[in-house]
């Protein structure tokens, strides 16, 4: 049978554009997926200077902010009204972290002293004293026996939290430490510094494991990922690393913000990635392929301080505009 050119000419241009439309459909489900993009839900304002911190309870029903005010707020994460503001110490907050345990609130305070906050009654019924420069980064063990703390001192601390004493003291670092935190099963600790590098010690020990290089500037967060296979860093030199736990090596570069990045952590899951930076916008990334996958805009200045909801539907930020903001599935 003989095709008329013509006819022929029209078929190719229809298959054409029909490829083209579907590439491109593909493209937009890809880099837009309506049901996984958030939008701004609620800016929660009352803080009177920049928030340093923010977090949600492990049940995910409130969120606890702390500022350079010297206050740490509790909100209700669903209708973002402020149900406590806890005055316990003199000096700006820089850091936080809650145990679900205890019902406690741990404050790193920029005078280098720790405070321990009952979290019913608000007051302070521990004061850990040890550091001698602004205490950057708390935390908890997952069964709540121990904290940990990170300084401008270049030291790491082990905090005994009944008794308050110190029992031991990690100097790995050559240069400031900024954050410090436990994996899920109590067995490591990561931590991040100035001097350019993460470290991984032994819980127990205190003994050096690997050193992460490989940023080109203050490493100002680093967290391990849900299943411990990795870790995901934030730097000074505006890129997100995701590391190898067991080789030590980074397996990829998350290149996007236009500045610093002051956080970056995995979502409940470790399927999503979110960060915040000095160019006052939230990234979401997904982890595996480490496409930027949204960018949340609506802070004034720098965001501090992001985190996932536990059961991954929702972001909090916190900045120096004084506000927190919660954003959720359109």
């Amino acid at each position: 049978m003989k095709i008329d050119k013509d006819m022929l000419s029209n078929v190719k241009l229809k298959l054409s554009t029909i490829l083209s439309k579907n590439k491109e459909c593909k493209k937009n489900i890809e880099e837009n997926p309506r049901k996984n993009r958030l939008k701004l839900l609620q800016t929660l304002e009352g803080h009177e200077a920049y928030v340093s911190s923010v977090l949600y309870t492990f049940d995910g029903k409130k969120i606890i902010s702390s500022s350079g005010d010297k206050t740490i707020k509790i909100w209700d994460a669903k209708s973002g009204k402020c149900l406590k503001t806890l005055k316990g110490t003199e000096y700006p907050i820089v850091s936080i972290t809650y145990g679900s345990e205890c019902k406690k609130i741990v404050m790193g305070l920029t005078e280098g002293t720790i405070n321990v906050i009952d979290l019913e009654s608000g007051k302070c019924i521990q004061t850990l004293k040890g550091h001698c420069s602004p205490v950057q980064s708390v935390a908890y063990s997952p069964d709540c026996k121990t904290i940990i703390s990170a300084s401008w001192d270049k030291t790491i601390k082990i905090w005994d939290a009944k008794t308050g004493e110190c029992i031991k003291t990690l100097e790995k670092h050559t240069d400031s430490v900024y954050s410090v935190l436990y994996s899920l099963d109590g067995d490591k600790i990561v931590s991040s510094s100035v001097d350019q590098t993460i470290k991984i010690m032994h819980a127990t020990t205190g003994r050096h494991s690997k050193t992460l290089e490989g940023h080109k500037g203050t490493v100002f967060s680093a967290m391990y990922s849900p299943d411990y296979k990795k870790i995901v860093s934030a730097s000074d030199d505006g890129t997100i690393k995701i590391w190898d736990v067991e080789s030590g090596e980074c397996i990829q570069t998350l290149k996007g913000h236009k500045w610093s990045v002051n956080s970056a952590k995995y979502s409940p899951d470790g399927k999503r990635i979110v960060s915040s930076s000095w160019d006052k916008t939230v990234k979401i990334w997904d982890a595996e392929s480490g496409k930027c996958i949204q960018t949340l805009e609506g802070h004034s200045q720098i965001v501090n301080s992001v985190a996932y909801s536990p059961d991954g539907k929702y972001i909090v930020s916190g900045s120096d505009d004084k506000t927190i903001k919660i954003w959720g599935i359109e």
